[in-house]
């Protein structure tokens, strides 16, 4: 009875198998949806830190099978950790292991051997999990393990080869954002195919394109390999005066070159005065006296005039004199 699990397991395998990269070092993109956390965890009264999105490449290299698992190994991990304003926050280097197989049910595990900005060498481990079906694609969550202080990854990733995957992020607006005047929405999307269009629709009608081919150099940083990533930023500025006070919602829908079309979308919430256009504001100028801003922890004073703008339909800092 063993032996035909046994038989019939390694059946499945092989179906599983079949459609992965064949032998040989493989290319390997991380998808949206990989995140990195790095802080308290519970059980531990601690504030509870932020999933950041992580971007970057690495080769996955068969290492051969023995009778239950399918050995691969992770080399030349190039990662970037990529704050909500598009900034590189941590830098990730390292190797690891992946492998999959089992006797009763399909299982996985993945480790890796990282360093973080240049300093000691973490190892992260999901521990043998099930999954693994949709291999070529990876998907499994890894952490350091240690009790409240930790390091989480959620790591999705998938084989480049040239089929560069069809990736998109909507930076601006975020959902359950506050937004009132001129404000741009804009984001990145790359597909190796190309992008066709990208469009604009709010509260479920079409409004209307939005250029496509701006220059994001933090893009290429994040995806070195991705061909024309340099000049894949989509950006307009919007106007929400034309809304009504309330809730809408924001949808950008991408279409690559193959006719295959993704949607972003975000719930914004507008706040204006009364009236779509606002040309006249009194008083218009106002100063904040010995106002508190911290920044990396450290805490100053400053006077921060405000301005109204009638381009923007909103108040402008002009002037920071430092206490």
């Amino acid at each position: 009875m063993r032996m035909q699990r046994l038989l019939v397991f390694t059946m499945i395998i092989g179906m599983v198998l079949a459609n992965g990269p064949a032998a040989g070092d493989v290319l390997y993109g991380l998808l949206p949806g990989t995140t990195f956390q790095k802080g308290c965890f519970s059980p531990c009264l601690c504030p509870i830190s932020i999933s950041e999105e992580v971007t970057g490449t690495f080769l996955l290299i068969p290492e051969g099978p023995d009778p239950l698992f399918t050995h691969y190994r992770l080399e030349d991990i190039s990662w970037r950790v990529i704050g909500q304003a598009g900034e590189v926050l941590h830098r990730i280097t390292g190797r690891g292991g992946y492998r999959l197989g089992g006797e009763v049910a399909l299982m996985h595990q993945l480790t890796l051997d990282i360093d973080i900005d240049g300093a000691s060498q973490e190892r992260l481990d999901s521990g043998m999990v099930p999954g693994g079906s949709r291999f070529p694609e990876i998907s499994v969550a890894v952490a350091r393990g240690t009790l409240c202080f930790d390091i989480r990854m959620d790591i999705k990733a998938a084989p480049v080869k040239g089929e560069w995957p069809f990736m998109v992020r909507l930076e601006n607006p975020r959902d359950g954002q506050r937004v009132s005047g001129i404000i741009p929405i804009y984001g990145w999307a790359l597909d190796g195919k190309g992008i066709a269009t990208v469009e604009l629709f709010i509260d479920g009608q079409y409004v209307g394109k939005i250029p496509y081919g701006g220059v994001r150099r933090d893009v290429k940083e994040a995806y070195p390999d991705y061909p024309d990533a340099e000049n894949s930023g989509f950006a307009m500025a919007w106007n929400y005066s034309v809304l009504s006070p309330g809730d809408h919602l924001i949808r950008v829908r991408i279409e690559n070159a193959d006719g295959e079309a993704k949607e972003l979308e975000a719930f914004v919430t507008v706040k204006k005065f009364h009236g779509e256009s606002v040309e006249r504001v009194r008083p218009n100028t106002r100063w904040l006296y010995n106002y508190a801003v911290t920044v990396d922890g450290i805490t100053k004073r400053y006077d921060i005039r405000l301005e109204w703008s009638n381009e923007t339909q909103g108040f402008e800092i002009t002037e920071v004199i430092p206490k």
